[in-house]
């Protein structure tokens, strides 16, 4: 399926500061940038997700691509010596489950 109208890309930061960017694109081949910027602060979660409702509304895309971090699991994101005795921690349930 081929969009016929603009892609909205957002790159989704916290609510209460102004980190959630986005970009509009549009055309076939290398598409053109109509539009980039931050969505403002807000202070609640429901407001910064009603911002970004808003600005779906007002571009109209149609597609509409998010890009959502999470956190990094705590034995990515502190030395081993600081995990103590239970290196399992590093192994959540669905990356060794099998599908």
């Amino acid at each position: 399926m081929t969009p016929t109208g603009p892609t909205l890309g957002i790159d989704l930061g916290g609510a209460k500061q102004p980190t959630t960017g986005y970009a509009v694109l549009s055309g076939k081949g290398r598409p053109k940038v109509n539009e980039v910027g931050l969505l403002p602060a807000t202070k609640s979660p429901a407001k910064a997700e009603q911002r970004l409702f808003e600005l779906i509304e007002r571009v109209k895309p149609s597609l509409v691509q998010i890009h959502a971090p999470r956190p990094l699991p705590a034995c990515l994101s502190v030395p081993p010596s600081a995990l103590g005795p239970r290196p399992a921690r590093c192994d959540p349930p669905a990356a060794t489950r099998s599908v």
